[in-house]
């Protein structure tokens, strides 16, 4: 338990910033964002049947999935790029470019 309280700390800090979304901002993007959320925790999942990566120290062991990152910064980083890039593609664009590598 120790060790794993930066990990809580990783999966707890970012929804702070949500407060300044607002509250029809996170309506309007939590589909999308539940949906990305699954598709990745769904990789994560697949990842332990293929052997393509393995999570070291997880807050659940029983999960494949990086629950501190996928449900922390992955999400909230996700809601802030489609609030900040709304109706501007090539910003969206470049953005997801850079976020990816």
């Amino acid at each position: 338990m120790k060790e794993k309280w930066k990990m809580y700390l990783l999966l707890i800090i970012p929804w702070f910033s949500v407060i300044k979304l607002g509250k029809y901002s996170f309506l309007q993007y939590l589909p999308i964002i539940i949906f990305s959320d699954l598709i990745i925790a769904l990789i994560s999942e697949l990842s332990r049947a293929f052997k393509w990566w393995k999570v070291k120290n997880p807050i659940f062991p029983k999960l494949a999935t990086d629950v501190s990152f996928v449900f922390g910064p992955f999400t909230i980083l996700n809601f802030w790029i489609f609030k900040l890039t709304t109706k501007k593609f090539w910003v969206y664009l470049l953005t997801n470019i850079f976020a990816d590598y």
